[in-house]
């Protein structure tokens, strides 16, 4: 795909729905949509694309009616009917693909090919009530990994809390790994809840039957959590790492049950953008926390009032090309 990838969360999309209904008047977001350099016109120029996910319709059903149906049209409009496929494919293409690194040394290249389909549907639309039941869950997990965090080490020493992460980081990975392939696990993790999520409606046998033809009895399981292969897959990496790293560098911010949402979104499209519009914290956590701006080459953004004339110069400097 040569246009550039850019995604908008609901937030900005929300801001976006709003100014168009006249529910409020900010002359940043009117730029933002309509303006020469903005995203309409950048849409109608064949410069960017911005897809829809499953992540938009579900966050948007939280909303009035009003709103949503407003909301859909403008997400119809910028993205051309170009969506993310189902998060859970995604998963298990990059699993499966790590599957053939380890087992066969095939090289691993991630593709935006696989990420996008150009007929929306809903058929992913995951079931709200389990999500709610999730979202609590996770938030509850948080707060209770986050005491530990907190009274497991020293403050004012860097070296330490890093170490933390590293630990918590790779907890965040096996459980991912370990739920992605049906096992329990007896202490759950952030992203315990993350895979319980992949797993509403029925096992899914793809990931699980692709390892087992090569591992029936799991002995080399270890090996291949520990291994290189399943390190570099985008989304294992990037859940692992955001949630790792809310528990130890922002112990002192209160949980909130979106960020389950976040966790899976930003996991999901993170490694398919040029530009990924995001809130103010998750910004700060995946540009100084993590670098992960500069490893996935994307430009982050968040919709904040100032933080949108960045935005505004980033998609302007588009219109030259």
């Amino acid at each position: 795909m040569d246009k550039k990838i850019v995604y908008l969360d609901q937030n900005v999309l929300s801001f976006i729905a709003k100014v168009k209904l006249g529910q409020i008047k900010e002359e940043r977001v009117e730029r933002l949509f309509s303006a020469s350099g903005g995203l309409e016109t950048l849409v109608k120029g064949g410069k960017i694309i911005c897809p829809e996910s499953v992540f938009h319709r579900i966050e948007s059903g939280l909303g009035s009616d009003v709103l949503k149906i407003k909301l859909l049209e403008t997400l119809r409009q910028l993205s051309q009917g170009i969506s993310f496929r189902d998060w859970k494919e995604l998963v298990d293409v990059q699993m499966q693909r790590a599957v053939e690194g380890f087992f066969g040394g095939r090289p691993s290249v991630l593709s935006r090919g696989e990420a996008f389909h150009d007929k929306t549907t809903w058929e992913d639309v995951l079931p709200l009530q389990e999500l709610e039941r999730l979202k609590r869950l996770y938030k509850e997990r948080w707060e209770g990994l986050r005491k530990e965090a907190m009274g497991g080490y020293q403050r004012g020493l860097p070296e330490l809390t890093n170490k933390l992460f590293r630990q918590h980081r790779e907890r965040e990975r096996q459980a991912l790994v370990k739920g992605y392939l049906l096992q329990g696990d007896r202490e759950p993790c952030l992203s315990t809840y993350v895979m319980e999520a992949y797993h509403l409606g029925g096992p899914r046998r793809n990931g699980l039957e692709g390892y087992k033809t090569r591992d029936p009895d799991l002995k080399r399981l270890a090996a291949f959590m520990d291994s290189g292969w399943l390190k570099a897959v985008p989304f294992v990496d990037v859940v692992s790492s955001l949630n790792a790293a809310i528990l130890v560098y922002e112990e002192a911010r209160e949980p909130e049950e979106g960020d389950f949402y976040d966790s899976l979104i930003v996991g999901t499209v993170l490694p398919y953008c040029d530009i990924l519009v995001t809130d103010n914290f998750l910004k700060g956590i995946l540009i100084k926390r993590l670098g992960f701006h500069v490893k996935y080459h994307v430009e982050v953004f968040s919709g904040k009032g100032s933080e949108l004339e960045g935005l505004l110069a980033c998609l302007e400097g588009l219109m030259v090309f």
